[in-house]
């Protein structure tokens, strides 16, 4: 077995917990209380489910990941195409 059965591409291994983090986000607008609009649900959703236990879903990686992805290049464009696959409504880590 290599990368290549679990990961597309070298990069994708930096994102394992990208298309989580999406649908962790499209879950916690689904469950906005009645009359909250979704930017006003994100905040308080993704703190109650993960602050406390430090989700490395919503962003409590370790500053080094942090670091490792800000520092290449490569890994800062994977991260943009996602984001951008994402907003699009298609598959995060499939090849584009």
């Amino acid at each position: 077995m290599t990368r290549h059965n679990y990961f597309p591409r070298k990069e994708d291994m930096a994102f394992d917990h990208h298309e989580a983090f999406v649908a962790s986000l499209a879950l916690t607008v689904s469950r906005a209380r009645s009359g909250e609009s979704a930017l006003a649900a994100l905040p308080t959703g993704l703190r109650v489910r993960g602050t406390r236990a430090r989700d490395p879903v919503i962003g409590f990686a370790p500053p080094r990941s942090h670091r490792m992805i800000a520092d290449s290049t490569r890994l800062v464009a994977r991260l943009r195409d996602l984001e951008r696959r994402a907003a699009d409504g298609r598959a995060l880590c499939a090849p584009s």
